[in-house]
């Protein structure tokens, strides 16, 4: 038996010297190798920067009547029914509701309304 063991060590001593032995690569070295491309040392990859989320709000000031220009000024919307650019539109005119009688939502809303009974719209 010891003849056999010795006989059998030298051939497995031959087959190593024979065959190379491939020295064993992690994961990234076998996807290098086959990409052909070698992974850098190091890394330059940054944080991408915040994004705004939805309804932040807006960041411009108001600027006071003392920093708005001329241009600016003529730009503004005007009444319609006096022309004035002074903080105010043709619904909330001080001119147009002296004027204008009132609506037919203010007539209805001016007569007592009879409780639990609707009125009828068919004429008699």
């Amino acid at each position: 038996m010891a003849i056999y063991k010795d006989k059998l060590k030298e051939l497995l001593d031959q087959a190593v010297i024979d065959i190379p032995t491939v020295p064993k690569l992690n994961g990234k070295a076998v996807m290098s190798s086959m990409l052909g491309v070698k992974e850098p040392d190091k890394q330059t990859l940054i944080n991408p920067g915040l994004s705004k989320t939805k309804g932040s709000g807006c960041f411009s000031r108001f600027k006071p009547i003392a920093e708005v220009t001329a241009e600016e000024l003529s730009k503004r919307r005007t009444c319609g029914v006096c022309g004035q650019k002074a903080g105010h539109n043709s619904r909330t005119c001080g001119m147009a509701l002296a004027e204008t009688p009132p609506s037919k939502k203010q007539k209805q809303q001016d007569q007592p309304k009879r409780a639990g009974l609707r009125q009828s719209t068919r004429k008699k």
